[in-house]
C-alpha cells in the first residue's frame, strides 16, 4: 500500500491542469508497461524530477533537473568504463568511437548507454520525454496518435546497451527505407559491428536528449541531428513513418509527414546508426 500511496502522491504533483486520460497515462507509465512494476524500488518510482514554474526561466536549473530526469531512464558510460564493465562493449566501443568521431561528433561525449529495467523507468515518449528536455509542445500533440511510444528494441526484462550518437549517417538522405537499411548493413560490415539500426522513435529521442545534456544541455549542448535533416525512425503512426529533428527554437520534434508514408526517398530524410545489444547474449 505504501508503494501505491507514494506513487499516487507523486502523480498528483504532475496532474495539475491535465485531463483524466492524461493522468491515467501518467499512472500507467509510473507503474511500468501494462501496469506491472518491474523490480523498481519505491524510491525509484517517485524521484522523477519536476520543474517548477520558477525553474522554467533558469537555464542552469533546467539543465540540472532534466539531466537528473534522464538518469531515471538510462545510464551513460565513458569508453574505458564501459569496456571494463561490459564484455560486449569491447567490440562495439572502438568501432563506434571511430565511426562517430569521423562524422564530427564530440570525441569525448558518451556513446554507450545502459537500459536496465531493474534500475530504470520505462521511457515512453508520450510522457517521459517532456521531463528530459525541451520538446515541441511537450509532445502533447502526439497523444492522439496510434504508435508505440516505448523503446521497442528492449523487452522490459533484460539489460541492454545502446551504442552510438544521434547524427545523420553521411550520404543517407534521399534513399528509401529499404535502401537505408541496406546502407546500414554495409556500414556495419565496414566498421566491424554485428548490426546497425535506425532505432525506434523512442530510442532515437532518448539518445538525442541524452546527447544534448551530456554536451551541456540548455547551456551549450549539441543538438543532433542538425541542418534541417530528419532522422527516419523504425516507428510508424497510423501507417506513417515518424522522424526526429530539432526545430528552430531548439526543441526536439517528432513528426509524421504523409509524403513518407510509403517510405520513399526525400532529400531531408536521413537516418541514425545505432547499435542495441542485450547483455549476456
Amino acid at each position: 500500500m505504501a508503494l501505491f500511496s507514494k506513487t499516487v502522491t507523486e502523480l498528483m504533483k504532475l496532474s495539475v491542469g491535465k485531463t483524466a486520460e492524461e493522468v491515467e497515462a501518467d499512472f500507467i507509465w509510473f507503474m511500468g508497461h501494462n501496469g506491472i512494476v518491474r523490480g523498481l524500488r519505491t524510491g525509484e518510482l517517485v524521484t522523477v524530477p519536476v520543474l517548477s514554474a520558477a525553474d522554467l526561466t533558469d537555464a542552469q536549473k533546467r539543465y540540472e533537473v532534466q539531466r537528473e530526469a534522464l538518469s531515471m531512464f538510462c545510464t551513460c558510460f565513458g569508453d574505458d568504463e564501459a569496456m571494463e564493465k561490459f564484455e560486449e562493449a569491447k567490440l562495439w566501443v572502438p568501432a563506434m568511437r571511430k565511426f562517430v568521431t569521423d562524422a564530427g561528433v564530440v570525441p569525448t561525449v558518451p556513446i554507450v548507454r545502459l537500459i536496465d529495467p531493474a534500475r530504470h523507468l520505462p521511457f515512453n515518449m508520450k510522457i517521459a520525454a517532456r521531463h528530459c528536455g525541451s520538446c515541441v509542445d511537450d509532445f502533447n500533440y502526439m497523444r492522439g496518435w496510434q504508435y508505440d511510444g516505448c523503446v521497442t528494441e528492449c523487452d522490459g526484462r533484460n539489460k541492454f546497451l545502446v551504442f552510438g550518437a544521434p547524427f545523420i549517417v553521411p550520404d543517407s538522405t534521399n534513399w528509401t527505407m529499404g535502401e537505408q537499411e541496406n546502407l546500414l548493413k554495409d556500414m556495419s560490415k565496414k566498421i566491424g559491428v554485428p548490426k546497425l539500426i535506425h532505432g525506434s522513435a523512442a530510442l532515437g529521442a532518448l539518445v538525442a536528449l541524452s546527447h544534448f545534456h551530456e554536451t551541456g544541455g540548455e547551456l551549450n549542448g549539441q543538438r543532433l541531428p542538425v541542418g534541417n535533416i530528419l532522422a527516419r525512425t523504425g516507428t510508424k503512426s497510423d501507417g506513417v513513418r515518424l522522424g526526429l529533428e530539432w526545430d528552430g527554437d531548439g526543441r526536439l520534434l517528432c513528426g509524421r509527414w504523409f509524403w513518407v508514408v510509403v517510405d520513399n526517398r526525400h532529400v531531408v530524410l536521413g537516418c541514425f546508426a545505432l547499435g542495441v545489444v542485450e547483455l549476456g547474449h
